[in-house]
């Protein structure tokens, strides 16, 4: 069912046309159906764009479709838009052709497409003509052309379709990073404890790694491959270092955290091996790229490191050191750590300015949360 426009610029069925002149398909009748759909909605032309532009590449759209679409739009006015009421723009093909340097046959396979990707429709007059005349206010009175009702009504569709876009790049970008730890781990340890079959197995693994448009799924399957060799290598004993085991971290397990008062931040008493403890996915990323951890400002360093691996920024970096202090900063990133390693934490950046806006009000705990931490891992090993 097509629709056509009342006096007063409300919608009714009207039959499709059945002149032969163009061929049916359910693509096109599904993109009418839309049409009916969009006829309810309001929203404005320019979102409705931008909703589409921003999926245009994942619903097989081309560049020169989004610009004929654009260039139909162009023809609405704003109030064709608004609820009850249908955008239907009747230029001509010579004008299309002008504006647009798509050829006549050109623009007939383009706007088929449209119709067939569900964004547009055609409001037939029994002689296949373009007309149409508007009343007061600039209102459709009766029109025949493009109707691009089947947009209106998709954009909420498209809205939510580049937000999931957004969501799963976001995804993808952080199983990549958690690759790359993985695998600098990985060899980090190797060339401490060679072992030539998960050597083997790593570069196996290397070579399934997916060079461009990665799925989310196929990043899990590397990575969850790539914690399985991290796995094997932990029951390899390591070698020795050669300087000496004074260059290693101290990490004493416990419990009994000294109490930090509040607004103490960087002068917190706070012992090494605490924090290590109470975070060991940081303290795993620490000593398995091969670094030592001597005084807290080996560890304020080699944070700083290491921060990009979870995305926090150079510039929010700098401003926790300023807003909280060293030590105080490099526990809030230890932290932070081991909750993006446990998906807890989306934007890492964010989540540390808001840690930061917490110290310079004094609401910021660190002493609890570690003390927290250490509490749940001794309460565990007693279970």
């Amino acid at each position: 069912m097509d629709m056509t426009m009342t006096p007063h610029g409300a919608t009714e069925p009207r039959a499709r046309n059945n002149s032969g002149w163009r061929s049916a398909s359910d693509l096109l009748d599904s993109a009418d159906r839309l049409a009916g759909q969009g006829a309810s909605s309001d929203v404005s032309k320019s979102a409705a764009l931008i909703a589409v532009k921003r999926v245009g590449a994942q619903i097989g759209l081309k560049p020169a479709d989004l610009m004929l679409l654009d260039t139909l739009c162009a023809f609405s006015q704003p109030q064709d838009w608004e609820a009850a009421r249908r955008p239907i723009v009747w230029p001509s093909n010579a004008l299309l052709e002008e504006q647009t340097g798509l050829s006549r046959s050109a623009l007939k396979r383009r706007t088929r497409r449209l119709a067939e990707a569900g964004l547009i429709t055609f409001a037939d007059s029994p002689n296949g003509k373009r007309w149409g005349r508007r009343g007061a206010g600039g209102y459709i009175i009766e029109a025949y052309g493009f109707d691009l009702s089947p947009l209106a009504a998709r954009a909420g569709e498209f809205t939510a379709l580049h937000a999931q876009i957004v969501e799963d790049r976001a995804l993808c970008a952080r199983l990549k990073r958690q690759i790359t730890i993985a695998r600098r781990t990985i060899r980090a340890r190797l060339e401490r404890t060679p072992c030539a079959e998960l050597l083997g197995r790593l570069s196996a693994v290397l070579e399934t790694m997916p060079r461009a448009k990665a799925t989310a799924k196929r990043l899990e399957h590397v990575l969850d491959s790539l914690q399985d060799i991290l796995a094997a290598l932990t029951e390899i004993p390591a070698k020795p270092d050669p300087k000496g085991p004074e260059n290693e971290p101290h990490i004493q397990t416990t419990n009994q955290l000294p109490k930090v008062e509040k607004g103490q931040g960087p002068q917190t008493p706070m012992e090494l091996g605490h924090v290590l403890t109470a975070c060991p996915e940081f303290a795993f990323w620490v000593q398995s790229l091969g670094h030592h951890v001597r005084h807290w400002a080996d560890l304020t360093r080699l944070a700083g490191e290491i921060k990009g691996f979870i995305g926090i920024t150079d510039r929010a970096w700098a401003s926790a050191l300023r807003d909280m202090g060293d030590r105080a900063a490099t526990i809030a990133l230890a932290l932070i750590f081991d909750k993006h390693a446990r998906n807890e934490v989306r934007s890492c950046t964010g989540y540390l300015r808001g840690m930061a806006a917490k110290a310079r009000a004094g609401a910021l705990h660190l002493d609890r949360s570690i003390h927290g931490r250490l509490s749940a891992q001794a309460g565990a090993a007693c279970v």
